[in-house]
């Protein structure tokens, strides 16, 4: 959902409009055109994800190299001073809104099961994916930080499009990001629309979900899932709640099943190293999620009413 705001809001800075006007108008255009762009059938293409990852890092690269020599004579003016402003809630919340920068990274477990070798391969590219995600991310931020250190206003959702240059190449530079947020956008509508029609096929959601055209696309998925998009959108609009409400409310799903995950990890994992890592991760995950309180609330329902449908499902097949 958020991906959507982003994306509206990197529209709008593209067409030169407000963007805390524009956002939201923007983010249900991208909606309504990815959801025709996959209602064409036009969903498989793999090649132009792999371009866009290769976009994505070289362009990440390329931001944080031009910036770097700045950046650098920014944190040397850095002295205790700025540092009283820091809060352990500041900190919290800044981890907690991260956390949903790194969702998608996760999706690389779905190839696990063609590695061969995977007991000593899987580790390997778990690591070295991970290793390459948090320094581009890390030296990113630096940047980011540095800039908002001199002013420069890098908080809204379009901070990035700030650190580019106000000249052609900047401008070019902006289309590709919008360009790169179209595509990344069309395949989240793809695959959380194959989710809804995936679920509608084991009972729990509406049989109607199951539809097709005449080119095998579920239809009614992508229908159901645009309206919910664009309803969800249209009342973070209406309540003045504030993205970074809605951030968290989605990142604290995440962080649910992260938390199950390290205990998988723990009780599967073998060795020093391994126990030390989640003991570590265990205190993260703690850490990240002290700070929601009652918006815990909502994943856990969620969690409780998914299994007691699952039960409900599994007693009717049975019987």
């Amino acid at each position: 959902m958020h991906f959507f705001l982003v994306g509206g809001s990197y529209i709008a800075k593209l067409a030169g409009l407000d963007i805390e006007t524009w956002t939201i108008p923007c983010a249900i255009l991208l909606v309504i055109v990815t959801t025709i762009i996959n209602l064409s059938g036009l969903e498989n293409l793999g090649w132009i994800n792999k371009s866009v990852v290769a976009i994505v890092l070289i362009m990440a690269t390329l931001i944080s190299a031009q910036a770097l020599p700045i950046t650098i004579q920014e944190y040397l003016t850095v002295n205790s001073s700025h540092f009283n402003q820091v809060t352990l809630s500041g900190i919290w919340l800044s981890a907690s809104i991260v956390f949903w920068a790194f969702q998608g990274w996760e999706n690389l477990t779905f190839i696990f099961g063609e590695i061969d070798n995977p007991k000593r391969n899987i580790p390997i590219i778990s690591w070295i994916s991970f290793s390459i995600v948090a320094l581009i991310y890390g030296i990113l931020s630096l940047v980011v930080s540095a800039a908002a250190l001199r002013g420069e206003n890098v908080a809204n959702l379009a901070g990035v499009a700030e650190l580019l240059p106000d000249t052609l190449s900047g401008k070019i530079l902006l289309v590709i990001m919008v360009l790169i947020l179209v595509a990344n956008a069309n395949s989240w509508v793809f695959g959380c629309s194959r989710a809804f029609y995936a679920a509608a096929h084991a009972g729990v959601l509406p049989s109607s979900l199951k539809k097709v055209n005449i080119k095998g696309v579920p239809y009614s998925s992508l229908l159901y899932s645009m309206t919910a998009y664009i309803s969800v959108i249209v009342f973070i609009w209406l309540s003045k709640t504030g993205e970074q409400f809605w951030f968290l409310m989605t990142t604290q799903g995440f962080i649910i099943l992260y938390g199950l995950s390290i205990l998988s990890f723990l009780k599967l994992s073998t060795g020093l190293l391994n126990k030390t890592i989640g003991i570590f991760s265990v205190i993260s995950w703690f850490f990240l999620i002290h700070g929601f309180g009652y918006m815990i609330i909502y994943p856990i329902t969620l969690f409780i009413i998914g299994t007691l449908i699952s039960i409900f499902n599994s007693k009717k097949t049975n019987n």
